[in-house]
């Protein structure tokens, strides 16, 4: 356990003040928005391919890619699907800041038989593949035989590995739906889903693999609609990301010690509040460390925290969850505005 030992003279706050002056300060932080978009300010780090249901084609060089299910029947008869896969290098964005807003935004390049509107869903991948730089004829349509490492309808990495379930594994819950409508047209998802994918991307940026963008006519035929892709010369695939640096608390920053009746030194008694994650705690002059170290240390949570009231001296235990994170920190008890670092 990890201790906070406070002063007897630091003013005691109810949590619903706390939690008032938390969001309070969360409400006017600064934010700052990212684009990414091949080619734009010397961004390279989309990738995005088709897989074929019908063959081990891939297509990862084309202006486009597809998704939904094209008109042929292959030799036994079946319907040949598409799905388009697309991620985003996030590096840009400092780790550990607070997502607030995902948009992505495609447009499409051709629709099948002209059709109008249909649903298309992200859905969250997760395992890595290769985009590759193959074509192929009819504009990309088919693809063509994939090189080592291409994903493929059957393999994440031709030659290397397989997906666990054909045509990708990805999460079945839609990250978001948007629609897609004929060619010319943009169509933009953006959801408290993907938020929370690329919330999770920046803060273990290797389970970063993207999305699966499936359309709801998939096995319909003449569904499938052609996107600009990041190979394309213009109308290439947008992410727009919204974010914020984890807050700095100052000493106006209180947590409330009241809750429960302290019974004895070492023992949890009472959940005393919880501390969201983003919010970065810097300690005061005067305050004690929670480990050994120097005055200006700081204090960053990257995760939720909750504080238990403990024994008889006014300390405060941090869950055992959080001790890794916060070894060397120091902690602020004393009030002043909250700022950004």
């Amino acid at each position: 356990m990890i201790y906070i030992d406070l002063p007897d003279a630091v003013r005691v706050l109810s949590t619903l003040s706390v939690l008032t002056f938390l969001v309070s300060s969360l409400s006017h932080a600064q934010s700052q928005t990212f684009n990414f978009e091949e080619g734009v300010s010397n961004y390279s780090g989309f990738k995005d391919t088709t897989i074929f249901s019908e063959s081990e084609n891939s297509g990862g060089g084309t202006s486009g890619f597809f998704s939904g299910t094209i008109n042929n029947l292959d030799f036994e008869g079946n319907k040949q699907h598409r799905r388009a896969l697309l991620s985003a290098d996030l590096s840009m964005i400092p780790s550990h800041w607070t997502i607030e807003n995902v948009a992505l935004t495609l447009r499409v390049q051709t629709s099948g038989d002209n059709f109008g509107n249909i649903d298309y869903s992200l859905h969250a991948v997760s395992s890595e593949w290769g985009e590759g730089d193959i074509s192929g004829p009819s504009a990309g349509g088919f693809g063509a035989p994939a090189e080592t490492g291409d994903a493929t309808w059957l393999s994440n990495q031709h030659s290397i590995s397989t997906w666990t379930t054909e045509g990708s594994d990805y999460t079945a819950l839609a990250s978001a739906t948007a629609i897609a409508g004929t060619a010319g047209n943009d169509v933009t998802w953006s959801s408290a889903g993907m938020i929370s994918d690329v919330q999770q991307w920046l803060n273990s940026p290797a389970s970063n693999h993207g999305w699966c963008i499936i359309g709801a006519l998939e096995g319909t035929r003449k569904r499938v609609k052609k996107f600009y892709s990041s190979e394309s010369n213009n109308y290439r695939p947008r992410l727009v990301v919204t974010a914020h640096a984890p807050l700095s608390l100052a000493s106006e920053a209180y947590i409330d010690f009241s809750a429960g009746t302290p019974s004895g030194n070492g023992e949890e008694i009472d959940p005393v509040d919880t501390i969201e994650k983003g919010l970065t705690l810097i300690q005061a002059e005067g305050s004690l460390l929670l480990s050994p170290g120097s005055t200006d240390e700081t204090l960053t949570i990257y995760q939720a925290v909750t504080l238990y009231r403990n024994g008889s001296g006014g300390s405060v235990t941090i869950g055992d969850q959080a001790e890794e994170s916060f070894q060397n920190s120091g902690f602020r008890t004393r009030r002043s505005t909250a700022s950004r670092p």
